[in-house]
């Protein structure tokens, strides 16, 4: 079994690795959805046609408490972390080694999406944003701080240009004797056309290798062509700019003062209130996308999930602080000293069950179904990676980013 005194943690912080394990273990409970489903249902359960009530309850506490949590969590602690590995470096060292494992990280990143199909990856997102706050790394607590806020504004304010752009669209469509107008509603508003297109996308993953790279390929490159500078390397970086901010105050290395826990607990409380006017939107028009658009007044989804994942962070804080966690830290502590290794083991274990790489079984499990395969998925890895852990000491991942 593992301990805080297994080889090679001595100079680890087992709350910081735990952490790593439960947000590696959260990320699956939301990315196994975009694994077994066809994108356009990860906001529609309805488009599925065997979909149930269940797969919209099930949508809908994804949406409110899940999405983008761990993500969050795993950021702020890619910034602690790469703080605390540098204050371990010989002086003068750090940017070469920093800057030759960003580049490491990138290429498994690409690769990850590339090769593997997991468009959504993380990684070759992380090694950007992490090679873009070098240079800010030292600066003080309330510059970061504002530069963190100033990313959580243009966040949103990208969503709300969306949001408009959208309305305008509506707006057009819904003009009487408009007979151009069909064709130009954006496609993620065509509730026909979406339906079309998830079936065809889960003939193309289940049927023909060709037609699944093609598929994989098309979404990585609009992910981080399109996706990444317009959405995703503000959300990133919030919260690795936190994560270096809660480092250089001594919160995750030391005493943390009850007053910062109590105050994110009540960020998390206003954030899930947040995240439910985001979503109700949805839930109150049967996710129909044209209501749905037409009764969303603003888009928050930065703003909402920050503070929900503050609360998230609070909860970790206090558990860790009132040593009540011990047994699940050694729990979760291997996954999270093998967090690189299992991040990627989860995209080879969901290709092999999904694509027409292996089983085939994509777009035919109910997100209930696909809920349970995400926990069976975890429970394995937390065992391997306790196995792994008391043999080899590292996972092959991280030795080749360590060297």
């Amino acid at each position: 079994m593992y301990t805080a005194n297994t080889p090679a943690s001595a100079c680890r912080l087992l709350h910081l690795d735990a952490w790593r394990g439960i947000a590696i273990a959260g990320i699956l409970l939301v990315n196994v959805y975009a694994f077994g489903l066809p994108y356009a249902a990860l906001n529609n359960p309805y488009l599925i046609a065997t979909a149930k009530t269940a797969d919209a309850y099930n949508w809908l506490l994804t949406s409110l408490l899940l999405d983008g949590s761990f993500r969050a969590i795993l950021s702020f602690l890619f910034g602690a972390g790469l703080m605390l590995w540098q204050e371990r470096l010989p002086p003068g060292q750090g940017g070469q080694l920093f800057f030759r494992r960003m580049s490491i990280l990138l290429l498994l990143g690409l690769c990850h999406a590339y090769l593997l199909l997991w468009f959504w990856d993380i990684l070759f997102m992380y090694a950007l944003c992490g090679m873009l706050l070098f240079t800010v790394r030292k600066w003080s607590v309330s510059r970061l701080a504002c530069l963190s806020l100033l990313c959580v504004f243009i966040a949103d304010l990208n969503s709300n240009r969306k949001l408009l752009d959208d309305k305008m669209a509506i707006q057009q469509y819904e003009l009487p004797n408009n007979t151009t107008a069909y064709k130009q509603l954006p496609k993620e508003l065509n509730t026909q056309l979406l339906r079309v297109q998830s079936e065809r996308e889960i003939i193309d993953k289940t049927t023909s290798f060709c037609r699944l790279y093609h598929q994989q390929l098309q979404r990585a490159w609009q992910v981080e062509s399109v996706d990444f500078p317009g959405f995703y390397v503000w959300d990133i970086l919030i919260w690795i700019i936190l994560g270096i901010i809660f480092y250089k105050l001594k919160w995750l290395t030391g005493h943390v003062p009850p007053k910062l826990y109590k105050g994110l607990f009540l960020a998390g409380i206003a954030g899930l209130y947040l995240c439910w006017q985001r979503v109700q939107p949805a839930w109150q028009n049967n996710f129909d996308p044209i209501a749905t658009i037409k009764d969303t007044r603003w888009q928050y989804y930065e703003l909402a999930r920050t503070l929900r994942s503050l609360g998230l962070l609070g909860l970790l804080i206090w558990i860790w602080q009132s040593g009540r966690g011990k047994g699940l830290w050694l729990l979760f502590a291997p996954l999270g000293r093998l967090s690189l290794s299992n991040y990627l083991v989860q995209s080879v274990v969901c290709a092999v069950l999904f694509y027409y790489t292996g089983f085939g079984l994509f777009g035919q499990l109910s997100r209930m179904q696909l809920l349970l395969t995400a926990l069976i998925i975890i429970v394995l890895q937390l065992m391997i990676s306790h196995w792994w852990i008391k043999k080899h000491g590292a996972g092959i991942a991280e030795r080749l980013l360590r060297k």
